[in-house]
Parts: C-alpha cells; structure tokens; sequence
C-alpha cells in the first residue's frame, strides 16, 4: 500500500472516531429560557400569547385577535379599555416590581408555596399504573382538599351527570381516573387563587375562572390527539397562570404601600406580559416540576420558543388552545362576542367547533 493510501485510511477512521465521540459524548439538557424581568424585551405569557402561531392575523368580523386578547385582559381586571398609559408617578412602583421579582430568593408573601399533596399528585399523573382507588387514597390523607375535591365535583362545570357526588369512592366511579386527576389539580391550586386586598380584588377569582376553563379545554383538545398526555395538559393550563397571579400581587403590594396612587390597569396588564412567563417558570422550578413540563411553559409562554421535539408541541399547541377558547368563552358570557361569532373564530383558528360546543355545554 503507497503512502497516499495510507493518509486516506488514517484519515477515515479519524473521522470515524469523532462520529463515534459526538453520539455517546454526555449532552447537556437544553437550558430553559432566563426570563425577562430584567428589563429585557418583554416575551408574552401564556394569557397573552392565547393564539397558535398558525392562527388567522382578523377573525371574521374584521377584528384582530391581539385585539380580542386585549380585551380578555380587560375583563379580568374589571375595567373597559387599558389605553390609559400610567402616570410618570407610577414608574417607581415598576421598579420595585421588577426589583422584587428579580429577586434571588422566592418571597413568601407572592410565591406560593407547593401544595403538600402535589408531588404525589404528579407522579399518579405520570403513572400508567395508578388507578382512581389510589388516587382516592391520597386525597384522603386530607380531609379539606377531599372537601375541596367533592365542591368542585358538583359544580355545574365538572360535574358530568345531574346526580349529585357525596363522596370520594363515589366521584372515583363516576368522574374515573382522569376526571378524578383533574379535580385534584384543581384543588390543590385554588386556594392559592383566592383573593387577598382590594386592588383589583376581582383579578384573582376571573383568573382563576379562566385558568379552569382553560384547563378543560386543554386536556379536551389534547385528548382526541394523544390521550396520555391530557391529564398533563389540563395541570399545565393551571400552573400556566401562576406568574400572572405573582406579578399582579407583587405589584398590588406596591400600590397598598402608596395608597395616593390609583392603580393603573394599563401597568399591571404591561408588567404582566413583562414577567408573567419568567415567573411562571420560577414557581415552576422553586416546585420541582419536570424540565418536561418547565420547557412546555417556557415554549407556551414565549412566541420566540421552539419546543424541542413533537410531543412538547402538542402540548404547547394544546394550551395556546385551551387559552384561547377560555377566552372566547368568557368573552361570550359577559356579551362582548356572540356565540356563532365566537365559534367562527374558533374554526378559524384551526379548532374543533365540536370542542367549542362542549365547553360551552358544560358551562350552560
């Protein structure tokens, strides 16, 4: 064999190694978007960011649907427009927003506090053994989120028969196994929802109204698609409003500490959109939550997010539809869209008129 040969063969099983080196070299997991509370350009949360990206620019009559999203938003904190920009006054209580968010440690007294039973809860939701007997009997260890479980059972829209629920053994043969999951879900996080001052002191039960409905939606939508994954869509959709729900207290804290301020809806719906996804994804983690479901909320919650693979999609694709048909569905009960208008635009947007007709069913 000539020396050339010999440099040609040296030089393919060089290249060999190296192919061999990269596919079984260590990886290090994909890091999970930083946030935004920093003063970074603003990302959108979960809320805001309602529509999938396939989603139409107008809906059929000729509005946009950042518009109808605007208006969400101004229903949830109870005023007609946000088109009052705040006062140069306000722009401190910004600040320390901000300040307090970007703050290395969590503070109690914005950041709740990981349920007890919620570690529990998620493996049940991961386990494909786990029946609704098991699940029974975690819900028994307390008897308030037990409690809890059964109210929202008979409420008009979880309850899925006319015969009311008065136990748990009950709800398990009645609501099965994914019902029973979602309703402990939901329990577990409502009281985390529950209104606390008198700053826009209705945000946090029409979140909450709208966190509910979304998670249905979610879990519908993603049912027919993957049915696995519904539970985890249907938690994800609740959890999804969390930093929402901290950066409204934190700034609602600010406003109480300078009562010669009129809160500005126009600056809580800004800082909202600022941080409401890098908070999100700081309970997320103070909570323990699987990169699985931290990197699902990152995607949802920041338009400039890729999911990595094509499960991670579905379930962001789930929530942007969930969001979105809350939203039309709140929108509807209070008049501002019709209900052929509303389910025109859900059409529109790529989404089962079927699902649309269910959750309004349940609502009704």
């Amino acid at each position: 064999m000539n020396l050339a040969w010999i440099i040609i063969a040296a030089l393919i099983a060089a290249a060999g190694g190296a192919v061999l080196a990269w596919q079984f070299w260590p990886r290090r997991a994909p890091d999970l978007p930083r946030g935004n509370i920093d003063g970074t350009p603003p990302g959108d949360t979960t809320l805001a960011r309602m529509f999938a990206s396939k989603a139409p620019t107008e809906d059929p009559s000729g509005e946009s649907l950042s518009a109808l999203n605007r208006r969400m938003w101004c229903l949830v904190f109870g005023v007609e427009s946000d088109a009052l920009p705040p006062a140069a006054e306000h722009e401190p209580l910004r600040h320390a927003t901000r300040a307090t968010l970007a703050a290395g440690a969590l503070d109690d007294r914005y950041f709740p506090r990981r349920p007890t039973l919620m570690p529990q809860l998620m493996a049940a939701v991961h386990s494909a053994t786990a029946g609704a007997s098991k699940l029974a009997g975690i819900l028994a260890q307390d008897p308030v989120l037990a409690g809890d479980v059964l109210r929202l059972a008979n409420s008009a829209l979880m309850r899925p028969g006319s015969q009311p629920i008065e136990s748990i053994q009950r709800a398990v043969v009645v609501c099965g196994t994914d019902g029973l999951q979602s309703l402990a879900a939901r329990a577990l996080l409502q009281p985390v929802f529950r209104s606390t001052g008198a700053v826009f002191n209705q945000f946090p039960p029409r979140l909450w109204e709208f966190s509910g409905l979304a998670s249905i939606a979610a879990g519908a939508y993603t049912r027919a698609r993957d049915p696995n994954d519904a539970q985890t869509a249907q938690l994800l959709a609740l959890l999804a409003t969390l930093g929402p729900l901290v950066v409204y207290r934190v700034l609602a804290d600010q406003y109480r500490a300078h009562p010669q301020l009129k809160p500005s809806a126009t600056l809580f719906l800004q800082m909202i959109a600022e941080a409401g996804t890098a908070t999100t994804l700081r309970v997320a983690g103070a909570w323990d939550l699987s990169q699985r479901m931290q990197l699902a909320l990152a995607a949802a919650g920041d338009s400039r997010s890729v999911p990595p693979d094509e499960e991670l999609a579905r379930l962001v694709e789930a929530q942007h539809a969930g969001a979105m048909l809350a939203t039309l569905s709140m929108l509807c009960d209070t008049g501002q869209l019709g209900p052929a208008e509303s389910e025109h635009i859900a059409l529109t947007a790529g989404i089962s008129p079927d699902l649309w007709r269910q959750l309004r069913e349940r609502k009704g």
